[in-house]
């Protein structure tokens, strides 16, 4: 379907695009339209089927720009799709892992941190996936560029510590054992640290100081002095998922932590 405009729809885009928004809500078209609903409904109903809306979200629509043609082929950039849906956010995991090439798996999925707790969504075959992450967390991210478009990306120490946070969503603790190899060339590893305790999870900690001890990296001496003065007595902690690896295990005294994957393991997919 070719992409003509009637003069009211006509008016709705250009107006976005002579704005520079990329988002538009239900309740701005409805505004837009002197709070007319029913109007406001046919038009966005119109311009999804012409394909210059998107739904992305409950109330929520993508604009496709005159820009992408006059088939409509929407923008591909995954990254800049799931920039618009949620704000405040921040990629990381397994997404920000690809970025900095801290990793060597390839999924389609994204992983978005965010504010609010949102249900995974599908955009275009895309699967996006939101983390929610309370205040005291929610830090370490910065502005980048990303296929010539700025988004807010995790910091490669906050990527790992996301990851050693939160493994599932960076592909397993095996996974992260590599993600912290890879990012042991190039990282700060006082901030990297620093976050790791700011995130106030000893059992981040412990994951991370075993898992750093486990590929044979060699940090600072007071850097592991300050992790280890957050661990506490009887703070024990399973260093991979109980629900897939199980219970059973071996227990490091040193970083408090049952062992439940094989250290073997770990070491033979770095």
């Amino acid at each position: 379907m070719i992409r003509n405009l009637s003069k009211q729809e006509a008016s709705l885009v250009l107006e976005l695009e002579w704005r520079g928004q990329r988002i538009v809500s239900r309740s701005e078209v409805i505004e837009a339209n002197n709070g007319d609903v029913k109007t406001a409904d046919h038009l966005i109903s119109s311009l999804c089927r012409k394909k210059w809306l998107e739904k992305i979200g409950a109330g929520k629509y993508m604009l496709i720009p005159a820009e992408r043609g006059p088939e409509g082929i929407a923008d591909m950039n995954t990254l800049l799709v799931g920039s618009l849906i949620i704000s405040p956010y921040y990629f990381s995991y397994a997404t920000a892992n690809a970025f900095y090439n801290l990793s060597s798996q390839v999924r389609r999925e994204v992983f978005i941190v965010c504010r609010s707790k949102l249900r995974r969504k599908v955009i275009r075959a895309s699967v996006f996936t939101f983390i929610y992450l309370d205040r005291k967390k929610f830090f370490g991210y910065v502005e980048t560029e990303v296929f010539g478009v700025n988004v807010m990306m995790a910091e490669l120490e906050k990527t790992v510590v996301d990851s050693v946070d939160k493994p599932d969503y960076a592909g397993g603790i095996t996974e992260v054992a590599s993600v912290i190899v890879r990012a042991s060339r190039r990282c700060d590893w006082e901030k990297l640290v620093a976050y790791a305790l700011k995130m106030d999870s000893i059992a981040l900690v412990q994951r991370l100081g075993y898992l750093i001890d486990c590929v044979g990296i060699q940090v600072p001496v007071d850097m592991e002095k300050k992790m280890k003065r957050k661990i506490k007595k009887n703070s024990r902690a399973y260093l991979g998922a109980v629900r897939k690896y199980g219970t059973k295990g071996t227990f490091d005294s040193e970083w408090q932590l049952i062992v439940n994957v094989p250290r073997e393991q770990i070491i033979a997919e770095i």
